[in-house]
């Protein structure tokens, strides 16, 4: 797909600096516009070694308020992370309300550079594509404003660069991946193209953007997100006109509900609960353990209506789970921070370490 990219295109610097001014005051304009309707902003910036990837993070916490930019890496996995699944790391470092989150490689800079590398096959490659782009649908639907930049360069420009960074690699950090997928241009391209392809929606669109020249890069970079925060503000004022509700029809009111299938009648006589109760937390107790030994973790979530039984239930429940392992997660009115961010956020950060147990007491099908 990048065999028919313009590259090598520039601004010479006295017609760039007459387009600069007028661009970071529309960026910085735009980030006042997300801040006023607390749209976030997750911005990727992907690219090809040495096509100044760092350099437009710098520019961006230049030419905008610094204060409300969050800039993230994803170099070292922590012990923390690496407990966790993959998505986790990112989950927690989601932009809230009028913050823009700038990603460095983001949940693809990895997984491009192993595929490209042989560490994972094709089919790992496209499922981990899918998986990112649900979850990019899912924070779009939601309000958050999606740019996915790739910064990309011939191949005889890359390999030269590359070369500059290889002899100041005391001031340039290198993953183990970055070495060996740099040196195979074609692999990373190709790899890079496959995800672009998977992963390219109209709610979360790639840019590809020549990166041959700084002038001309940091120009196309601005106008790629000041283009997607006007159009997720277009989206914002059209979704604000009332939606006038219609009466259920007739056919909808007679459907059954599965809720009402259920008998409520049914009891347990009290010497055959205690025996059975004490027989299934004794197993439950070595299944969680089998479970902790193995690295599997267990999410359970509890539902119902009030004084339904959901914390006498979960009292049972963890009287059969080592309290070590085990941790009970109330679910109530959300804090000023946990509005501030995706509605998914708050249950995001409780998501079990590998062999724990977290009990939700009620969930994210509240809402």
């Amino acid at each position: 797909m990048f065999e028919s990219a313009a590259l090598g295109r520039s601004y010479p610097a006295k017609e760039y600096a007459a387009l600069e001014n007028d661009l970071r005051m529309k960026l910085f304009k735009a980030q006042g516009t997300c801040i006023e309707h607390k749209l976030p902003v997750l911005i990727t910036i992907a690219g090809v070694d040495g096509s100044g990837r760092g350099a437009v993070a710098n520019m961006l916490s230049e030419w905008m308020d610094a204060k409300t930019i969050r800039n993230h890496v994803f170099w070292m996995q922590t012990d923390e992370e690496r407990a966790r699944p993959e998505a986790w790391q990112f989950w927690n470092k989601l932009p809230a309300g009028g913050e823009i989150g700038i990603f460095l490689g983001g949940w693809y800079g990895g997984t491009i550079r192993r595929f490209c590398c042989g560490d994972i096959g094709e089919r790992e490659f496209n499922a981990s594509m899918e998986r990112w782009r649900r979850l990019e649908h899912t924070l779009a639907s939601s309000g958050t404003v999606i740019v996915k930049l790739w910064l990309h360069l011939g191949k005889k420009v890359q390999k030269a660069r590359l070369k500059d960074r290889l002899k100041h690699q005391e001031i340039h950090h290198f993953t183990p991946y970055d070495k060996k997928s740099a040196e195979n241009y074609d692999g990373l391209v190709s790899a890079a193209a496959k995800a672009i392809t998977l992963t390219d929606r109209v709610d979360a669109p790639w840019t590809v953007i020549d990166a041959y020249d700084g002038n001309f890069r940091n120009a196309s970079v601005a106008r790629a997100i000041i283009a997607a925060v006007e159009a997720a503000v277009a989206v914002k004022r059209q979704n604000a006109v009332p939606v006038v509700p219609t009466k259920a029809s007739e056919e909808e009111i007679g459907q059954i509900s599965a809720l009402d299938a259920i008998d409520l009648s049914r009891t347990c006589e009290r010497g055959v609960y205690k025996k059975e109760l004490a027989e299934l937390q004794s197993e439950l107790y070595d299944l969680t353990y089998k479970a902790y030994k193995k690295g599997i973790s267990s999410t359970i979530l509890f539902e119902g209506w009030d004084a339904a039984g959901k914390g006498g239930a979960i009292r049972r429940l963890t009287a059969g789970i080592d309290a070590r392992i085990t941790r009970v997660i109330p679910v109530s009115a959300p804090t000023d921070e946990e509005l501030a961010h995706n509605y998914l956020w708050r249950f995001w950060r409780h998501i079990p370490r590998a062999g724990f147990v977290t009990i939700y007491d009620r969930s994210w099908y509240g809402r």
